[in-house]
């Protein structure tokens, strides 16, 4: 059951599951270890084909399981989309897109991969980028967007499934009310 690898998450969650009588199918996993300093996203439960191991170094050390509804991204949001609006982007994504696609980047390049031969890879930013298929100067944009719209106190609860243009109107909103107008 465990190998040089570690012990598979998926393991951990079943046995978590029978235990505590949870059921988490169809919820998003998040763990963190030891050695994480922020919750990386396991996938969606059940795990299957995973290959994320717990390392034999951090099973010394508490491990942290987190779990939430998994938001589908393909479902339309809740609330009304203006009809009016100037600039039309053609494959606009959508929050809990870019949220999924920025905590893969950022653990591809702080943690890198673990082959199957067990050695691990640590990716470049840019090659991280190109793993995941979205180029590095939008995931650069989308952090700072994110950044700016966690600092300003954005309900990413409420508005999960929108297009992210919502996110950029609010930071757009927010800081042109923030600056005061030149008086001539």
């Amino acid at each position: 059951m465990y190998d040089d690898m570690g012990v598979p998450l998926a393991t951990i969650l079943k046995e978590l599951s029978t235990s505590s009588r949870t059921d988490f199918t169809n919820y998003q996993i998040l763990y963190k270890t030891g050695s994480l300093t922020f919750f990386m996203l396991a996938g969606i439960y059940p795990l299957e084909n995973s290959k994320t191991y717990i390392q034999q170094k951090d099973l010394d050390s508490p491990v942290f399981i987190k779990y939430r509804v998994a938001g589908n991204c393909n479902q339309p949001s809740t609330s009304k989309e203006s009809s009016k609006s100037k600039v039309r982007r053609g494959n606009e994504k959508r929050i809990c897109e870019v949220l999924d696609a920025l905590t893969k980047w950022k653990a591809l390049f702080t943690y890198g991969e673990v082959d199957s031969k067990g050695i691990q890879k640590i990716y470049t930013r840019q090659e991280a980028a190109d793993l995941i298929h979205i180029p590095k100067k939008t995931l650069d944009d989308y952090k700072l967007q994110v950044k700016t719209a966690k600092d300003l106190k954005f309900d990413f609860h409420l508005h999960y499934k929108e297009k992210f243009g919502v996110l950029r109107q609010f930071n757009k909103k927010i800081r042109s009310a923030n600056t005061p107008a030149n008086d001539l």
